[in-house]
């Protein structure tokens, strides 16, 4: 991830990292050894081309 993203809350000026949320977007739910790795929310057929 770049250093440049613009920030709507302007520029970092403490000495912690700042958070950053990345949705992500799949076929269908991601798991590992049967499991969900995260929240899985399906959406309607119809909005997902099906």
């Amino acid at each position: 991830m770049s250093d440049r993203v613009w920030h709507s809350s302007g520029p970092n000026l403490s000495r912690f990292s700042r958070a950053a949320w990345m949705p992500q977007f799949s076929a269908g739910p991601i798991s590992r050894r049967g499991a969900p790795v995260a929240l899985a929310i399906p959406l309607p057929a119809n909005r997902c081309g099906g």
